[in-house]
């Protein structure tokens, strides 16, 4: 009712402040006091009822441990998970069975040995219900890959390009003569093969050419030097030439004895011929200097006697020793004889010349 509403905002305030002191003070403003009827207590329980409670209380407790009981007896009996990694998946499956428990297999990719466990679930030692099924991951081994082509490259690749395709070196030091020293001479298995994941490789390393000391030969006979050389694994080359040496006997070698040489290297070996006998020139009628030059070059050495001769003679070889077309060894001497005349001298010689030669004015 609007002529029932406070005039002001002070107003209401004034007439709220009124009945909250009325409250306080359990009046209700108007002089009238609110009486409160006390609590009545509920009547006691009787006997029988507070009897009883120890019974329930019993049965409670029988009940709960039925309920246990029966829990036990129909839980399913537990067993400790056998170990199972690192043995064959036949040997893992028969232990399993044997305490009660299933088994599934699944193959995954290993560097263990195929057929072998490499992982289980559940653990060993866990407790688990017999009869439940335990996870055998079993190695079908780690895949394959190709041997990549390391040949000709320096060792340091080779195991880089090895390793890139999941395998490992073996490094394996050979001599050669053709692949220079630290560069690759082939693998084993050979490129392109088709191996495990993991797998070795021999890494074939040249070390240069295998060196050899060249043997003394020098003062032997031709077939045991080149035996004595060949054992050495040299390769030998026969020269032969004119000597004072015993014919057939080794008297030079090149490269010289104690040499440091690649294996299969050459090595030339100057076998004596003997002493050489050549045909004496027949240098009758010749002058004197051209006989001489005629006989050195032929490997002789040249002695002149001055014989007295004919006129015609006069510086000309009028005969000679050892005789033309015999055979000598060179560098022996063949005597020439020279025809001179004589003018006889005003009084004879006290020691006249041997008949048929000049003594020289």
């Amino acid at each position: 009712d609007p002529a029932s509403r406070y005039a002001t905002a002070d107003d209401f305030i004034v007439a709220l402040e009124a009945a909250r002191t009325a409250i306080r003070s359990g009046t209700d403003g108007g002089g009238f006091t609110e009486s409160w009827a006390p609590v009545v207590a509920p009547p006691p329980e009787p006997e029988e009822r507070r009897r009883r409670w120890p019974w329930v209380t019993l049965a409670l407790i029988l009940l709960t441990g039925a309920a246990v009981a029966a829990f036990l007896l129909t839980r399913p009996e537990q067993v400790t998970v056998p170990q199972s990694v690192g043995k064959p998946a036949t040997t893992a499956v028969q232990t399993l069975a044997s305490e009660g428990l299933k088994w599934k297999i699944l193959q995954v990719k290993s560097t263990q040995t195929v057929g072998v466990v490499v992982r289980q679930d559940p653990t060993a030692g866990q407790r688990i219900d017999k009869g439940s099924t335990v996870k055998l991951y079993v190695s079908n081994g780690p895949g394959f890959t190709s041997v990549p082509d390391v040949g000709g490259k320096t060792q340091a690749k080779a195991i880089k390009l090895l390793k890139k395709q999941g395998l490992f070196a073996n490094i394996q030091q050979e001599h050669s003569s053709t692949v220079p020293a630290g560069i690759v001479i082939r693998t084993d298995p050979p490129a392109l093969s088709q191996v495990n994941v993991g797998s070795r490789v021999d890494l074939f390393v040249s070390n240069g050419p295998q060196l050899v000391t060249v043997p003394d030969v020098v003062g032997q006979q031709k077939p045991d030097a080149q035996a004595k050389l060949q054992d050495a694994s040299l390769r030998v080359t026969v020269h032969e030439a004119p000597s004072s040496k015993p014919k057939g006997q080794v008297f030079a070698e090149s490269p010289t004895a104690g040499s440091q040489l690649p294996i299969n290297s050459r090595v030339t070996i100057t076998v004596s011929q003997g002493e050489q006998k050549v045909p004496v020139p027949d240098v009758k009628g010749r002058k004197q200097d051209e006989a001489s030059g005629i006989l050195q070059g032929a490997g002789f050495t040249v002695r002149v006697v001055q014989e007295l001769g004919k006129a015609s003679d006069q510086g000309k070889v009028i005969h000679q020793s050892p005789a033309a077309g015999s055979k000598q060894k060179k560098g022996s001497a063949v005597t020439i004889y020279v025809g001179k005349t004589c003018t006889p001298p005003s009084s004879p010689p006290a020691n006249p010349p041997p008949s048929g030669t000049c003594k020289p004015g």
